[in-house]
């Protein structure tokens, strides 16, 4: 069966039609902000300073705020915690955190135990871009880059 030049012309501009639709499609799959700031709720938040100094990134603490329950949740580095907390406008308050109790290295834990203590202080809170800032009073206690929705704690 022999085919006609003009009958293979129209198979590759269909095909090529096709292939331009699928890349287009693909490029729009998934959508992320488009703007520079993060929003507190359903952000997955991964600790980057705290009390000041650079936070290593092993095991990093991680916070996720749940506005509908009033609920946070996330890693404290090497354990899970979750509890509830209060946030107004500029103010934030955390209730008392249910902790898991694993054992990790002398370092991991100490960054666990600061970051529950910073937690503890909190009173204030703002957003810069992609940064959580929580302070205790005026004072930064930690900093915390906002990760899209569903990335992991």
């Amino acid at each position: 069966m022999s085919t006609s030049p003009l009958r293979l012309l129209r198979f590759v501009v269909l095909a090529a039609a096709f292939a331009a639709a699928g890349f287009t499609a693909g490029c729009h799959g998934t959508a992320y902000p488009t703007s520079t700031t993060w929003p507190l709720n359903g952000t997955v938040w991964k600790l980057v300073e705290l009390n000041g100094a650079a936070v290593a990134a092993n095991h990093l603490p991680s916070i996720v705020f749940d506005a509908s329950a009033s609920r946070v949740s996330g890693r404290a580095g090497v354990n899970d915690f979750n509890g509830s907390y209060q946030q107004t406008e500029g103010a934030m308050t955390f209730g008392p955190l249910a902790v898991t109790k694993m054992a990790g290295s002398e370092r991991q834990m100490q960054v666990e135990q600061q970051f529950l203590a910073a937690l503890g202080r909190v009173t204030a809170w703002r957003i810069e871009g992609n940064l959580l800032v929580l302070l205790a009073d005026k004072q930064e206690v930690a900093r915390l880059h906002g990760l899209p929705v569903g990335s992991p704690l």
